[in-house]
C-alpha cells in the first residue's frame, strides 16, 4: 500500500516531466492509477470489517475522498490527460469550469496525506510494540494514543490548508495569456491585407513580416508556437494564384503529449490554427506540485515527530516517573491495606494487581483505600435509618458500644438559682466599647472587678451576647457573676497562667467570632459554649507544663496516662463548678444541649495542649486546600463575603468543630497577633512563668526546658523563634482559610520586626 500511496501522489507528474509520449504511454498510466484506485477501495472495504473505530472516522471520510479524487488521474474519467491545453476561451464560465476543476484536483489529491499519517502512526507504533510485548507500559500506551489524535488533528489542518488555498485561485488560475489570442488576431488582419495587396500585384510579404514578428516575440519565453495551420501560402483568386508566403516558416516538431499543446483558433477560418508548445509551462507545474507535496509531508512527518518528542518530555516521561514508582507503591499499600484490615491474606487479589496496568493499580489501590477511610471515619455502626428499625435489645447492645450515647446528664434542684435572664441594664463599662470591639484592649490594665464588668458586657450585651441570649441558653446575670467569681479564685497567683490570661482568652475568642460573622454560620449554643471554655482552658493551671508533670510523674501525669494532663484537668474542674446549681452556666440547657456543650467544651480546651498544635495547622492547610479557589476570591475583599464561601467553607458541617477548636487554641497563643505594648506586656510574664519552672527543673536535677533556662534565653530572640516556629504557622493557615482575620497577621510582622 505504500507504494500505491507514493503512485497517486507522484505518479501522475512523471508523465508530463518526462514528456513521455500519449500514445505510447497514457494507457499504461491510466491502467496503473485505476489499479490504486482499487487498492484505495479494498482497504477502507478491510478497514470497516476490521476496526469498529476507523467507520465514519476522520481516516474514513479522508480515505474516502482520496480515493474518489482518483478520478482525476484517469484519462477516460475526468483527467486531462490526453487533451490540448487551453490557455484562454471565449467563454468565461467555460474558464471558471476548468479553473475550478483543476483546484478541486489539486485539493482532493491532498487527501491522500492521511494515509501518510497513517503511515507516520503505525511507524510510531511498531517501535513501541517491542517494549510493549516485554511488559505492558502505560506510558508508551498514553504517547501512542496522544500520537494518534494529534496526528490526525496534523493531518486535518494541513488537508484543509491543500484544499482550501487553490480554491481562492479559482478565479485566477491559469492565468488567461492574451497575447496568444493577441497574436492570432494580428495574423488574420495581417493576412486579409496581404492577400489584398497580392491580388493587385500577385505576391506580399505582408503576412510573412508579420510571421517572423510572430517568432521573434516568443524567442525568450518558455512557450512558443510551433506550427501555423491554414494561412496557405498559395490562394486561388479568381482563376488567379497569388502568393502569401509566411506558413511555411513557422514548422517545429510537435511536443509528443497533447497536454502540452495549446490550439489556438483563427477567426477566418474554423479549421485555420496556431499551435503553441507548452511543455515547459506544464513540467514546471507539474514540479511546482511534487514540491508542494513533497514539501507537506516531509513537514507533516517532521511535526508529528516534533511533537511527539515534545509530548514525551512534557506529559509521557513525568507521568512514566510517577507511574513508575506506582509498581513500587502497591506492594507497600498493599501490606498496608490488609494489616489495617487486619488480613492475612490477599495473595490472590494481589497476583490480579500485579497484571493491571498503572493506572488501573493506582484506581485500584485508592478504592481500597476510600473504603477503609470510610470505614475508619464511620462514627457509628448503624445509620439513622437502620436504627430506627433495631429493637430494644439491638439499641441496647449499641448504648454499651456507643459511650456518646451514655452521657446522662441528672436533674438536679435549681434552688432558685437557674432563672430566665430578666431584662438587664447595660453596666457602666470601664472602657469604651469601640475599645472592647478590637484587638487593642489590655486586660492586664483592669482591676478584677472590671474585667468581670467586659465579659458579662460580651456575653449579655454586646451583638454576639443578644444573640446568644436571644436563644434563651443564658441564666441570670448574677448567676453569671458568681459563675466568674468561682472560676477566678481557681485560678493560681501565677505570672502567666492566671485569671487575666483566662479573660484575655475569652475576649479574643469573642473578637474572632464577631470578625468572622459566626451569628451568620456558627450556632448560638456553639457561640456560648466556646465563650465559657475561654473563660475556663487554663484554671487551676500549677505553673508548669504537662512535660514537667510527666517527667516528675506528677498526680495529674498519673491520673490522665500522659495524655494532656493539664488540658484533661481543665476540663474537669470547668465541670466540676457547673456541676454546682449556683454557679450552673448551663442550667437552662436541655439534656442534649447539655451534652453538646460539654463535647465542644472538652474538645477546644483539650486542643489548646501544644503538642496537638502542629496537626492544627495541617488539618486548618486541608481545610484551605480543599477549597482555595473560593477563599482566595474571598480575600480580595474580606469584608464581603461570598455566599459560595459561606457554603463551601463556613456553614460546612465537615469544619465545624475544626473551626471551634481553632478559635480557642489560636487565641490562647494570641499574644503576638495584638499590638507590640500588650505583646511585650505578656512575654515578659511567660518568660517568668518559663524561668521558674528551669529553676525547678535544675533543682530537681531533670532537664531544663529549652526556653526555661533564665542564664542563656534571651528574651528578644525567644520570641521571634516563638512567632517563626509557632504562632505564624498557625496564622498563615488561619488568615489563608479566614481572609477576614489579616489584621492579626499585619500585627504579628509589626511585632516580629520590632524584637
Amino acid at each position: 500500500m505504500a507504494g500505491s500511496l507514493v503512485f497517486a501522489l507522484f505518479g501522475g507528474s512523471f508523465w508530463p516531466i518526462l514528456d513521455l509520449a500519449d500514445n505510447d504511454w497514457n494507457d499504461l498510466r491510466d491502467m496503473l492509477m485505476v489499479i490504486v484506485m482499487t487498492l484505495f477501495g479494498v482497504e477502507i472495504v478491510l478497514l470497516c470489517v476490521g476496526s469498529t473505530t476507523y467507520r465514519f472516522s476522520f481516516f474514513f471520510w479522508m480515505d474516502m475522498l482520496g480515493t474518489v479524487s482518483m478520478v482525476f488521474e484517469v484519462s477516460w474519467m475526468l483527467g486531462d490527460i490526453g487533451r490540448n491545453r487551453d490557455t484562454t476561451t471565449a467563454n468565461s464560465s467555460n474558464m471558471i469550469l476548468l479553473r475550478t476543476t483543476r483546484g478541486a484536483k489539486l485539493g482532493a489529491r491532498a487527501a491522500r496525506f492521511s494515509k501518510m499519517v497513517k503511515l507516520v502512526t503505525l511507524l510510531h507504533k511498531r517501535q513501541s510494540e517491542h517494549e510493549q510485548k516485554q511488559r505492558q507500559n502505560q506510558p508508551k500506551i498514553i504517547s501512542q494514543q496522544l500520537m494518534q489524535v494529534l496526528s490526525a488533528k496534523v493531518a486535518f489542518l494541513t488537508i484543509l490548508v491543500v484544499m482550501i488555498i487553490p480554491l481562492f485561485q479559482i478565479g485566477v488560475f491559469p492565468e488567461t495569456d492574451f497575447s496568444t489570442k493577441a497574436w492570432v488576431k494580428l495574423l488574420d488582419s495581417e493576412y486579409m491585407m496581404a492577400k489584398q495587396e497580392a491580388v493587385a500585384s500577385n505576391r506580399s510579404h505582408i503576412f510573412q513580416d508579420a510571421v517572423l514578428r510572430f517568432i521573434d516575440f516568443y524567442g525568450d519565453k518558455n512557450y512558443f508556437p510551433f506550427e501555423i495551420q491554414g494561412y496557405d501560402d498559395v490562394v486561388p483568386v479568381d482563376g488567379t494564384i497569388i502568393h502569401i508566403p509566411g506558413r511555411s516558416m513557422l514548422q517545429l516538431d510537435a511536443p509528443q503529449r497533447a497536454q502540452n499543446i495549446a490550439v489556438i483558433a483563427s477567426g477566418l477560418q474554423s479549421n485555420w490554427h496556431v499551435l503553441f508548445d507548452f511543455r515547459d509551462p506544464s513540467r514546471n507545474e507539474e514540479l511546482q506540485g511534487l514540491l508542494l507535496i513533497a514539501f507537506v509531508i516531509v513537514v507533516m512527518v517532521m511535526f508529528s515527530f516534533n511533537l511527539n518528542q515534545i509530548l514525551d518530555e512534557i506529559v509521557v516521561v513525568p507521568l512514566g516517573r510517577m507511574l513508575g514508582s506506582v509498581r513500587e507503591m502497591t506492594r507497600n499499600i498493599w501490606s498496608q491495606v490488609h494489616a489495617m484490615s487486619g488480613s492475612g491474606g490477599g495473595d490472590e487479589d494481589r497476583n490480579a494487581v500485579d497484571g493491571m496496568s498503572e493506572t488501573e493499580k493506582l484506581e485500584y489501590i485508592v478504592h481500597r483505600l476510600a473504603k477503609i477511610s470510610q470505614a475508619v471515619l464511620q462514627k457509628h455502626a448503624v445509620n439513622a435509618e437502620e436504627m430506627a428499625g433495631l429493637g430494644a435489645e439491638g439499641k441496647g447492645v449499641l448504648d454499651l458500644m456507643q459511650p456518646d450515647a451514655m452521657v446522662v446528664r441528672l436533674e438536679k434542684d435549681p434552688g432558685g438559682w437557674c432563672r430566665p435572664t430578666q431584662d438587664l441594664e447595660i453596666p457602666e463599662l470601664p472602657v469604651a466599647a469601640e475599645l472592647i470591639d478590637s484587638w487593642g484592649l489590655d486586660m492586664l490594665s483592669l482591676m478584677p472587678a472590671e474585667r468581670h464588668v467586659v465579659v458579662g458586657w460580651l456575653v449579655f450585651h454586646s451583638h454576639l451576647g443578644s444573640w446568644i441570649q436571644s436563644a434563651g441558653w443564658l441564666p441570670d446575670a448574677s448567676l453569671f457573676r458568681r459563675f466568674q467569681e468561682v472560676v477566678e479564685s481557681g485560678y493560681m497567683g501565677h505570672s502567666y497562667h492566671n485569671s487575666i490570661h483566662a479573660w484575655d482568652v475569652c475576649h479574643t475568642v469573642y473578637r474572632t467570632m464577631a470578625e468572622t460573622g459566626s451569628t451568620e454560620w456558627l450556632s448560638s449554643l456553639d457561640a456560648y459554649a466556646l465563650l465559657v471554655a475561654g473563660l475556663c482552658h487554663d484554671i487551676g493551671h500549677p505553673g508548669v507544663n504537662n512535660a514537667y508533670l510527666v517527667e516528675t510523674g506528677h498526680e495529674l501525669a498519673l491520673r490522665y496516662n500522659d495524655m494532656s494532663p493539664l488540658e484533661n484537668m481543665h476540663c474537669s474542674k470547668l465541670f466540676e463548678i457547673v456541676a454546682d446549681a449556683t454557679t450552673d452556666v448551663f442550667c437552662r440547657l436541655s439534656a442534649e444541649e447539655y451534652k453538646h456543650v460539654r463535647k465542644v467544651c472538652v474538645a477546644t480546651i483539650l486542643h489548646t495542649d501544644n503538642a496537638n498544635h502542629y496537626q492544627m495547622v495541617k488539618d486548618v492547610n486541608v481545610v484551605y486546600e480543599l477549597s482555595s479557589a473560593v477563599c482566595d476570591r474571598q480575600a480580595e475583599n474580606p469584608r464581603v463575603r461570598l455566599q459560595q464561601y459561606d457554603e463551601e467553607v463556613l456553614r460546612s458541617a465537615d469544619n465545624r468543630m475544626a473551626f471551634l477548636e481553632l478559635f480557642l487554641h489560636l487565641a490562647d497563643v494570641s499574644n503576638p497577633l495584638k499590638p507590640f505594648n500588650i505583646c511585650e506586656a505578656w512575654a515578659v510574664r511567660v518568660l517568668d512563668e518559663f524561668f521558674l519552672q528551669g529553676d525547678l527543673e535544675k533543682k530537681q536535677g531533670i532537664p531544663v526546658g529549652m526556653l526555661n533556662d533564665r542564664v542563656t534565653i534571651n528574651q528578644a530572640q525567644s520570641q521571634i523563634g516563638f512567632i517563626e516556629f509557632l504562632v505564624a504557622p498557625l496564622a498563615c493557615a488561619t488568615v489563608k482559610l479566614l481572609p477576614m482575620l489579616h489584621p492579626l497577621w499585619r500585627n504579628m510582622c509589626n511585632n516580629s520586626e520590632k524584637w
